[in-house]
């Protein structure tokens, strides 16, 4: 199976669509329930997150390089491995209206309110089904450099925004309703999880027999912390006005007003920080339409770009009317079922990945091999099948040659005996 990133790049994907998701309208629809307490939110799901991502890489840790749909497979069957993986596939896809809705928000509504957004859409449409199109690898390569510009961004505008917010707003901390805050994790748990693209992973990281480590669960906790912050440095700008703020990167460094000739310098920064929302978009389709192939056997990644694509746009043209209607809807949906993937999925991938280990050691222990040799034979399966037909073709091109000879000999010695 072919390796498709490297562990660095699972680290910055991991950053982008973590922190992408969340820095659009979701503060401004916590602060609508929660007002000042909004951070908790934040605070309480982050930890949860940091935890289960520990779980989902201990799951990859005990994997021995086997794709998740490999995994299944071999411990459950070919049917619970597609029901899983039918699964997951739906989840990346429901995670993609998310930055998509985002991007709908920013550029509609933000920036270029006066042109039709289903017409210029299409532009953003083409591009989106080429990253399908290319890849996971490619999505890999272009997180590389962009990660750096996307963080600068984010701490910058973040910057900006806390240097002309009174936090005095969010005072006092101590006086909060634990009931509310518990159901506003609950209705906003959509926005969170973003983990879970870590078991696609599994199987496709080079170095290290593919095993991702610590850094991703420091990367999570620091990022949901610092939308902690964010949250108290928007609510401290707008109070009791922030329900009614659409784009949280937008509306952060509003009013951190510069004098320069070209106006609002903190536009750039915002730019540079949607493009995030493109890589977090393309992942997430990308990864459904694997998973989509995998269920239904279609190999063919052209095809699947453009249906999955297609159908996230007329979803998003047709079925959600206007900007925030479609994830609110959504979000009302799936937050009795996000929970149960969200949660279960790293304790199940946890269970099937110690079956699969003592599968492997009991073919280790029947054939008398040691670790390393079980796995070099797995690894050089394949080789040795390739050397064996070679080696056979070989023998039989060496055969046809000398019964050639022979059959020459003999036609040369009967012409001989009739002369």
């Amino acid at each position: 199976m072919k390796k498709q990133l490297t562990k660095r790049q699972v680290l910055f994907l991991v950053i982008i669509t973590t922190l992408a998701n969340k820095t659009q309208r979701l503060p401004s629809l916590i602060s609508a329930q929660l007002g000042r307490h909004g951070w908790l939110v934040f605070i309480l799901l982050g930890l949860i997150d940091t935890a289960f991502v520990a779980l989902a890489l201990w799951s990859n840790k005990i994997n021995n390089g086997k794709t998740c749909f490999d995994l299944c497979k071999k411990t459950c069957g070919t049917k619970v491995a597609k029901l899983v993986i039918l699964v997951l596939g739906a989840y990346f896809f429901v995670k993609a209206l998310l930055p998509f809705e985002a991007v709908h928000d920013a550029f509609s509504t933000v920036l270029f309110d006066n042109l039709p957004w289903n017409l210029y859409s299409l532009f953003f449409i083409v591009a989106i089904i080429l990253i399908c199109i290319y890849g996971l690898t490619t999505i890999g390569r272009v997180s590389e450099p962009f990660v750096y510009l996307f963080l600068l961004s984010f701490i910058v505008l973040l910057g900006l925004g806390a240097s002309s917010s009174d936090l005095s707003n969010v005072l006092p901390f101590v006086e909060f309703d634990t009931a509310k805050i518990v159901d506003s994790c609950w209705d906003f748990c959509l926005w969170f999880g973003g983990f879970v693209i870590i078991f696609m992973f599994m199987g496709r990281v080079k170095e290290d027999d593919g095993k991702m480590g610590w850094p991703i669960i420091v990367a999570v906790f620091l990022v949901n912390l610092a939308m902690a912050f964010g949250y108290v440095v928007f609510y401290g700008l707008y109070e009791n006005l922030s329900a009614e703020q659409g784009n949280f990167i937008s509306s952060i460094s509003q009013f951190a007003l510069f004098e320069v000739d070209v106006g609002r310098i903190d536009w750039l920064f915002i730019l540079f920080y949607q493009f995030g929302e493109f890589i977090c978009i393309g992942l997430y389709l990308c990864l459904a339409i694997k998973c989509f192939s995998d269920v239904i056997g279609v190999k063919n990644r052209v095809l699947m770009s453009f249906i999955v694509v297609i159908a996230i746009y007329l979803l998003d043209v047709f079925l959600f009317k206007t900007v925030g209607e479609g994830v609110s809807e959504v979000s009302t949906i799936i937050k009795y079922v996000h929970p149960i993937v969200v949660l279960g999925l790293p304790i199940f991938f946890i269970i099937v990945s110690y079956i699969a280990k003592n599968k492997d050691k009991k073919i280790v222990k029947e054939n008398g091999l040691t670790k390393y040799q079980f796995l070099s034979r797995i690894k050089n399966k394949k080789r040795k099948i390739e050397f064996i037909d070679v080696k056979n073709d070989t023998k039989n091109v060496e055969k046809s040659q000398n019964t050639a000879k022979i059959n020459k000999k003999s036609k040369v010695k009967a012409k001989g005996e009739s002369v």
